[in-house]
């Protein structure tokens, strides 16, 4: 598969349009159709933008990878959680209680539930309505 085709095959799984998706990275339309039917090759600004908005590494929209999740290094991961508890230690805070005080509301993580679609869309994040 080329690149063109993984990024045309993401587009359409996130039911987006040339147009929407080449402004959501900050692209134009015909730049996004030169890219999927390979008449130009994608800059890595390109690809980089492309991998953020569909939430998969960029070696898989270049082909070197075929998993569409990043895999973290166990040690970044464990280091992490072992900082995150610390913090909650020294804060004297159970993670529950971190929870109820956090200043998320339902309205600022509405992008995450598609009312049409049980799915998630990336259309929701640039503020796009569903397909």
């Amino acid at each position: 598969m080329t690149i063109g085709e993984r990024i045309k095959e993401l587009r359409a799984e996130a039911d987006l349009r040339q147009s929407e998706f080449g402004k959501a990275i900050g692209f134009s339309a015909q730049v996004v159709s030169n890219v999927e039917r390979g008449y130009s090759f994608p800059s890595t600004e390109f690809v980089n933008r492309s991998a953020a908005c569909f939430g998969v590494p960029a070696d898989y929209i270049l082909g070197r990878t075929t998993s569409r999740y990043a895999v973290a290094d166990p040690k970044e991961v464990s280091a992490v959680q072992t900082r995150i508890k610390a913090r909650l230690v020294q804060l004297q805070m159970s993670l529950p209680d971190l929870i109820k005080k956090s200043t998320l509301t339902e309205e600022t993580c509405s992008w995450n539930r598609c009312h049409c679609k049980p799915v998630k869309s990336p259309r929701h994040l640039y503020g796009l309505p569903c397909g």
